[in-house]
């Protein structure tokens, strides 16, 4: 019996360090350095460390991870920071010189140039206003989605394409495989179960969307989020819950309050067989 009472207690002091121990996730930014991207660099900056906080009370620590693609300086793509915080992230120097976007090739350069994590949850977010301007043929869809299959990733896009969601467009932020996104009152953001796709930048759909989606990720509409206003906090706010809600799917890790419910009945068992 007591040897029964001691693995119970050490089963429940693992669970509360379990749920002490932060999990690390990788988080790659990706982001398109041409000329009108000023502003969606300036943003990811917050979301970054809005994530970071998000996600630190649930238990994770994000490793970030960032790379500008479509520089004059380098079409291909260009490590601005192989990893750290959200602190890191804001000192990164994006530029705005660039004119060849090609987020399949900014995304195998993204994979073979990040820093991650071994066993870590791994979590794309490409970022860019244009369609895909092919620099490398050999980056198609087929081996840019059988990337993100090998590394168990997901991908979210932040791109020039249309949704719609339960048949209502000019509030539509974007959507999953599953719901869509429409912008609420006050920056807050309303979900519905019949998401659809609309047009976007010349082959963007087929580019990008569908890779996003099919990673199992998510796919926003780049307008929305430089209309401003309660369209732009309702964005963020929808694509860092977003983001949250992905990660703790990806790691199928409980949250640490669920860790302290389960070390508390543990213990309580543990006690009530002392007793009797």
């Amino acid at each position: 019996m007591k040897k029964t009472i001691f693995n119970t207690l050490a089963i429940a002091a693992l669970l509360v360090s379990s749920a002490s121990a932060a999990t690390i996730v990788d988080v790659v930014i990706v982001m398109d350095e041409s000329g009108s991207m000023s502003g969606e660099q300036s943003w990811i900056k917050g979301v970054a460390t809005s994530l970071e906080t998000k996600l630190g009370v649930l238990g994770y620590s994000p490793n970030f991870s960032v790379i500008g693609f479509g520089s004059s300086a380098n079409v291909n793509g260009r490590t601005l920071l192989a990893g750290g915080n959200a602190a890191a992230v804001n000192l990164v120097n994006f530029v705005i010189s660039g004119g060849t976007e090609d987020g399949y090739t900014g995304l195998k350069y993204a994979s073979l140039n990040g820093n991650f994590t071994a066993g870590a949850a791994r979590n794309y977010i490409l970022v860019t206003d244009e369609d895909r301007d092919v620099s490398v043929a050999a980056n198609t869809l087929a081996s840019t989605a059988a990337l993100l299959s090998n590394e168990n990733a997901l991908l979210n896009a932040i791109i020039n394409n249309r949704f719609s969601c339960g048949g209502a467009t000019p509030n539509n932020l974007g959507r999953t495989t599953s719901k869509g996104y429409n912008a609420g009152a006050l920056g807050t953001f309303t979900t519905c179960n019949t998401p659809a796709t609309g047009s976007g930048r010349n082959n963007t759909t087929a580019d990008y969307v569908n890779l996003a989606l099919n990673s199992g990720g998510a796919t926003w509409d780049i307008l929305k989020l430089r209309g401003g206003g309660n369209d732009a906090a309702a964005f963020t706010a929808a694509f860092v819950d977003i983001k949250v809600q992905e990660i703790i799917i990806q790691t199928g890790i409980p949250e640490p309050g669920t860790y302290a419910m389960m070390a508390t009945g543990l213990i309580g068992l543990a006690y009530f067989r002392r007793k009797k």
